[in-house]
């Protein structure tokens, strides 16, 4: 410190004053009586000073405090609420992009809320609970189930609030399928009230039902022939049933034609030669009814090929006992076996259905043309031949 900074102090100030007191009086020792006391007098007005000086500073140095703190917490504020309303605008931000698809990937989903990213963004936990939650406000809340039933007879399960209020129409319950046989397959099906399966044939029983329709048809073709009160012949059906009302069937020789009248008596011969066309004429029948079912897939299968086999055969064996009593007016049986293919083997499979059907249809036709023959009087049917192997007749359709 030097020495004007020394008389800047009260001390200084003091002894300055004290000095400059003594020296203004002519006495010594009343100038030094007068030069102390006037140097307390200024260390005191002096020391006064400087502590309001002091004061004055110290308060001076408390408001600028004061008021730097004020500053401080009014910018502190400030950044605060500042802070705040980025933060507000971005949650807001982000909750309005929920259920929105922001994202330019054309397999992009709806964003969904994320609460981890909620909190990042200074949200608290029970606000991201209640945002997550927030779909669901004021939905009903289940409180108790109940097994029951529909209409139709399916297990259902029932659903309640706590109130005892239904929610919802019912949960479909799980019922398993069950095999079961329906004669032609086996399948699994769901049981449900109210649902009838068809049963259907076994194969074994279609295939018994259709040799029993066949049965039936070959049946219901078989006539027997009479004659009426006018000495007409007429066909009646060989099956009958009692009580039922039966009417004869004309026979005539050809479409249009008079009804053929028949002998008052027949004899032996010509009861048997009769008897013989409508053998031959029911096995012509069923062969014909056959062949209108028959194709490529019945040949290959050995069952179907036996019953067309059997057929094919009984109506060859009805007409080589016709060629004996002397019915067909035509070849030799051997003959007649070469004009009429039998379906069963590999070389019929080139000929139509058609053309097999018509050849037996004609065989027929002879029989009906023979009949008039057999009832006219005096016109003689050819007697009775000998077993098939001797010399051939007269042509039949284009063959000797």
């Amino acid at each position: 410190m030097g020495l004007l900074d020394f008389l800047g102090t009260p001390e200084g100030q003091g002894l300055l004053a004290a000095g400059f007191g003594a020296m203004t009086s002519r006495n010594p020792v009343a100038g030094i009586g007068r030069g102390g006391l006037l140097g307390l007098q200024t260390y005191a007005g002096a020391k006064d000073q400087q502590m309001q000086a002091d004061r004055v500073r110290s308060l001076d140095e408390r408001q600028n405090k004061l008021f730097g703190m004020q500053e401080a917490d009014f910018q502190a504020r400030q950044d605060a609420a500042r802070r705040s309303l980025e933060q507000q605008q971005s949650q807001q931000n982000y909750l309005g992009s929920i259920g929105q698809v922001t994202s330019p990937r054309l397999d992009a989903q709806p964003n969904k809320f994320d609460p981890m990213k909620w909190r990042s963004m200074g949200g608290s936990m029970q606000e991201a609970e209640l945002i997550a939650k927030a779909p669901t406000l004021g939905l009903p809340e289940v409180a108790r189930t109940l097994e029951s039933q529909d209409a139709q007879g399916n297990k259902v399960t029932l659903q309640f609030d706590k109130f005892g209020r239904p929610v919802g129409d019912g949960v479909q319950g799980y019922t398993a399928p069950v095999q079961v046989d329906l004669g032609g397959r086996v399948q699994f099906v769901r049981p449900q009230a109210g649902v009838n399966l068809a049963k259907t044939m076994t194969p074994g029983e279609v295939a018994v039902n259709q040799r029993a329709r066949e049965a039936a048809a070959r049946d219901a073709q078989a006539v027997t022939y009479q004659q009426d009160q006018d000495g007409n012949l007429v066909a009646l059906p060989t099956k009958i049933q009692p009580g039922s009302v039966v009417r004869g069937t004309p026979v005539v020789a050809g479409s249009g034609m008079a009804p053929l009248k028949g002998a008052s008596k027949l004899g032996e011969g010509q009861k048997k030669q009769i008897s013989g066309i409508e053998s031959l004429s029911n096995a012509v029948n069923a062969y014909t009814s056959a062949v209108d079912q028959w194709d490529n897939k019945k040949f290959l299968n050995p069952n179907e090929r036996a019953k067309m086999g059997t057929l094919y055969n009984n109506m060859m064996l009805q007409a080589k006992e016709a060629y004996n009593l002397g019915v067909l007016n035509g070849p030799d049986y051997d003959i007649l076996q070469s004009v009429i293919k039998d379906p069963t083997t590999p070389g019929a499979l080139l000929v139509s259905n058609e053309t097999l059907k018509g050849q037996a249809t004609t065989l027929r036709d002879m029989l009906q043309n023979n009949v008039s023959s057999i009832r006219s009087p005096g016109n003689q049917m050819p007697q009775a031949r000998p077993a098939p192997g001797g010399a051939s007749g007269p042509k039949f359709l284009g063959f000797e």
